[in-house]
Formats: structure tokens, C-alpha cells, sequence
């Protein structure tokens, strides 16, 4: 069965690793701060191929600091999807990315919006789920745990919650999920995504 390796922060990427940016349409360089891109196929892109948001699901939207108080340094884009009722699992997860062209390595910052008198005394659990290009299956995950707060000052690494893995062998990855609990719930309406790191 094929495996990864945990990334525990972004300095744990090979060399050449690059950022997607959330709040950048990579076809026309304009900002696309504010807009839904769920489903989108022209939007996004690594490796030169499109990165498609939430094919299926809940909506997505792109944001930055200026609209949402979390946890990421001041004037960062980031990815915000509306968490669903749903159980956790992959496919329920409020976050699925899927590359046209397979990747090595794929991490992000996860953190939440919502109550933050609640919130910010707490910290999320992350979850970062992979298929492989070839499987139809969610058949790896990764996680790790972080505090959630406002928002950082620009050029401070985040404090979030960081999950990344690195596929082993030849063994590539085609899409990935993110997902964040507290105690096995979501009790926030917005889970929230840094620009994602990525090699090829």
C-alpha cells in the first residue's frame, strides 16, 4: 500500500517547493479576493495544470486577512469553506483539492473562524487526508494540532495547526482533504486554509 511521510511545517519541503495563492487567479494574475471558486477548473494551478476546489461539496470562497480574523500573518490569502453537517470523514471533509497533475508533497496551515471568545481558547486538530494517483480510495492521512487566534503580524510565520505529507517511491498524490475538529465536532462555521504548499 502506498505511504507518506508527515511534513511537520513548511520548512520540511525539498528544495522548489512553491505557494498557490488563494487570492491570485493564476490565468490572469488579478485578485480574486471575495469570490466563490469552488468547482472552478481555470483558477488555480500547479506543476502548470489547474487545481480544482471542492469539484463536489460546499461552497469555497477565496479571502485574505482583511475579512476574517484567524491565525495567519497579516495580508496572507487564504481558502474558506462553510463546514457541513457532515460525519468526519474524507469525503465530508470541507476541503478537497484535486491536481490535474499529480504532486510529491502537499501541506497548508489549518485553522478556524467563528465564535472567538470561544475559539481562541482552544486548539484545533488538523487532518489532511491523500489519494494516490491510481486509487479511488482515501487510503492516508496525517495530522497535527494547533492554537487558533487573530491575526498575526505580516511576515510572522503562523502559529495554525501545519499538516503536510510527502508521497514515498514513485508514488504520487491526485487530491487531498482537509478537514479540523475539536473533540471529534466542528462547532465553527468556517474552516480555513493558508496558501498551500506544494512540490511536484
Amino acid at each position: 500500500m502506498p505511504t507518506v511521510t508527515q511534513i511537520l511545517d513548511e520548512t520540511g519541503f525539498s528544495a522548489g517547493a512553491q505557494s498557490l495563492d488563494w487570492g491570485t487567479d493564476a490565468m490572469t494574475g488579478q485578485s480574486i479576493v471575495g469570490m466563490p471558486v469552488s468547482g472552478l477548473p481555470d483558477i488555480y494551478e500547479a506543476n502548470g495544470r489547474p487545481v480544482v476546489v471542492n469539484d463536489q461539496g460546499v461552497q469555497a470562497f477565496a479571502r485574505d486577512t482583511t475579512s476574517m480574523n484567524v491565525n495567519l500573518p497579516d495580508r496572507s490569502s487564504m481558502l474558506v469553506a462553510i463546514v457541513p453537517p457532515a460525519d468526519l470523514l474524507p469525503d465530508a471533509a470541507p476541503i478537497k483539492l484535486k491536481f490535474y497533475t499529480p504532486l510529491r508533497e502537499v501541506g497548508a496551515y489549518v485553522t478556524a473562524a467563528g465564535d472567538s471568545d470561544a475559539l481562541w481558547k482552544r486548539r484545533l486538530h488538523a487532518i489532511l487526508w491523500v489519494r494516490f494517483t491510481g486509487s479511488p480510495n482515501w487510503v492516508a492521512s496525517v495530522s497535527a494540532n494547533g492554537p487558533m487566534g487573530p491575526v498575526l503580524p505580516h511576515g510572522t510565520p503562523s502559529n495554525a495547526a501545519f499538516v503536510g505529507v510527502r508521497a514515498q517511491g514513485t508514488d504520487t498524490i491526485d487530491a487531498v482533504t482537509f478537514d479540523g475538529t475539536l473533540m471529534g465536532r466542528r462547532p465553527f462555521p468556517y474552516l480555513v486554509l493558508s496558501n498551500l504548499l506544494w512540490v511536484a
